[in-house]
């Protein structure tokens, strides 16, 4: 999942949350203050500008860039197709098919939201209290204006986000937001796509049917194949029915019971985490696999 906010409304902390909860949490900020140190980073800024903005101690002047991009809507734009392609290339290495991931990205919707992303979340905040937390940074008024001008409207981004959290309350109130989404997000990723061979289609019918009334599975397709194996030193070749179906981790035990009266000593079952499968999809399996 793919987290955003405006400036000031609390994205970060609301990771950190996340993180203490048991997510694994990524930053396209951190990566990208990395990417300066690249050569091609820096040849193509020195290219354009004739220089990088640095600090006495050699590391990139964040603050300069800032200033010289937020101010011309070229350069803006100029940053962000060196950066975005980049930044996502590493984001992408760094998530694992495994747990929870949330990946903090400020221009998540001012960029191209690749395929392999699941879901994106938007926090907003009434600018009057942004103003004040950014203040707190030590922001001038002018810098909250500056850094939004090329910012898609808050409408927007609302609209093109699966989830919306507002940030107007308490710490409280944002962490009992963080619990929620955190526990629709754990059962979200949960789901599994499983196969499994039988020796008959009778066989095969009757373990589908099982799944789907018991809820272990939210559907199950069945289809004849021809298979090569081999089996005590002989090779065999015959035709078997193939099942493929979708669960959650928590109906695992009661598959393992049902595998017990599968009719081949050694029951080929497979299960893997699907690379890509949309919310609705997912919704969708969560509650038919739920008692």
């Amino acid at each position: 999942m793919a987290l955003t906010g405006d400036v000031g409304a609390g994205k970060s902390t609301f990771m950190s949350i996340l993180s203490e909860m048991g997510a694994r949490t990524a930053s396209a900020d951190l990566i990208v203050k990395g990417l300066w140190g690249r050569r091609e980073v820096r040849s193509a800024f020195i290219s354009r500008w004739g220089d990088v903005p640095t600090k006495p101690d050699g590391s990139i002047d964040a603050a300069a860039v800032s200033r010289r991009v937020f101010s011309d809507a070229e350069e803006y734009r100029f940053l962000c197709s060196v950066l975005h392609p980049l930044t996502w290339d590493a984001l992408r290495s760094t998530v694992t098919d495994d747990g929870v991931w949330v990946l903090e990205v400020p221009l998540l919707f001012e960029s191209e939201v690749p395929h392999w992303v699941d879901g994106t979340v938007y926090i907003r905040s009434p600018r009057d209290i942004r103003a004040l937390r950014v203040a707190a940074r030590g922001w001038d008024d002018q810098e909250l204006p500056a850094r939004e001008r090329w910012l898609l409207d808050a409408d927007v981004k609302s609209r093109m986000a699966d989830w919306v959290l507002d940030n107007g309350g308490t710490l409280e109130d944002l962490e009992a937001a963080a619990r929620e989404l955190y526990g629709e997000l754990k059962l979200l990723s949960s789901v599994l796509l499983g196969n499994l061979t039988f020796g008959s289609m009778g066989e095969a019918e009757e373990f589908a049917r099982v799944m789907v009334e018991r809820r272990i599975a939210a559907c199950c397709r069945l289809t004849p194949v021809s298979s090569v194996y081999r089996w005590e030193g002989v090779v065999c070749h015959e035709g078997e029915v193939e099942v493929t179906f979708k669960t959650i981790e928590d109906r695992l035990v009661d598959l393992d019971e049902i595998l017990k009266s599968h009719s081949y000593d050694l029951p080929a079952l497979m299960l893997q985490r699907p690379y890509k499968m949309s919310l609705k999809l997912r919704r969708w399996v969560v509650e038919s696999c739920s008692p």
